[in-house]
This record gives structure tokens, sequence and C-alpha cells, in this order.
């Protein structure tokens, strides 16, 4: 039987039910397209950027 190393108290489930909500609201707003253009390209140069630094590389 799983037997977690902590225990849920009302902070922590207050806690988490606002990040659930505030998910919800994130998930389901609109983006400005030409915002959405600019996170994905800034997303996928730190992808780029981090996977490198990973393997050693440092790219600036």
């Amino acid at each position: 039987m799983f037997n977690p190393g902590f225990k849920y108290t009302n902070e922590i489930v207050r806690m988490l039910t606002k990040i659930s909500a505030s998910r919800e609201i994130i998930l389901n707003s609109p983006l400005i397209p030409k915002w959405e253009v600019t996170l994905g390209r800034e997303a996928l140069i730190l992808s780029a950027h981090s996977s490198t630094r990973i393997e050693g590389n440092r790219l600036n």
C-alpha cells in the first residue's frame, strides 16, 4: 500500500485548488496571434539552448 511521506493540510489543499483554478484560466484564455508566434519562437530557442547546455555546449 502506498504511504506518502507527507500529510494534506488545509493550506496544501487550498494552494492546490488555487493552482488548479489558475491553470484552467490560462488554458482557456485566448492568445493574441502575434504573441503566440513570439512565445512559440522564444520557447523553441530556450528549448534548443537547454538541450545543448545539457550536452555541455555553452551557447549565448
